[in-house]
């Protein structure tokens, strides 16, 4: 799928569904999975528990993070800010995780398709997300390094002006 931001891809996992429950496959090959060829130094779960409330809203300069949606109806942005990146200040959103029904003009990629989105997003990536139904999202991620909190860099999401429109457009915030 294209992103449009150099290095910040999304792949389709499978999803096997039966009457008993589902599976989700996260990194097929394990260790071998070229989404993790940096490393893997950490892997946590993030809980975003109240909609239209934005969680993240940074970039690292050292961690590469995969992120896999596994439940609720998540808005995820992102937003190339790498200084002489070929796609600097291009900007993306898209809606991961469970079923979505509202119209939205931004890539839907939910779980009862049959797929997982996993997005690995680069170093120098901005990233965020915010539930948009009452359900919260529960996010998986794999970082590349350990914690380090001096390699979070945050930026506002309303100092980006596109990420702006996305959130008006999307009933996240108002006009």
């Amino acid at each position: 799928m294209e992103t449009g931001i150099e290095g910040l891809t999304i792949t389709l996992n499978k999803v096997v569904n039966d009457w008993r429950g589902s599976l989700y496959e996260l990194l097929p090959g394990g260790s071998g999975n070229q989404s993790v060829s940096d490393g893997i130094g950490n892997l946590y779960v993030s809980v975003g528990k109240k909609k239209f409330v934005c969680r993240v809203g940074h970039y690292h300069k050292n961690n590469t993070e995969n992120f896999f949606t596994l439940g609720g109806a998540t808005l995820w942005i992102f937003c190339d800010m790498r200084k002489g990146s070929k796609t600097e200040g291009t900007v993306f959103g898209g809606i991961f995780g469970d079923e979505f029904q509202s119209k939205t003009s931004l890539q839907v990629m939910t779980i009862d398709k049959g797929t997982l989105a996993k997005v690995r997003v680069p170093t120098g990536v901005w990233h965020a997300y915010w539930p948009i139904t009452e359900k919260p999202s529960i996010i998986i991620a794999v970082g590349s390094i350990p914690y380090e909190k001096e390699d979070n860099e945050k930026v506002e999401y309303s100092d980006i002006d596109d990420v702006v429109k996305i959130l008006k457009t999307e009933g996240v915030i108002d006009e």
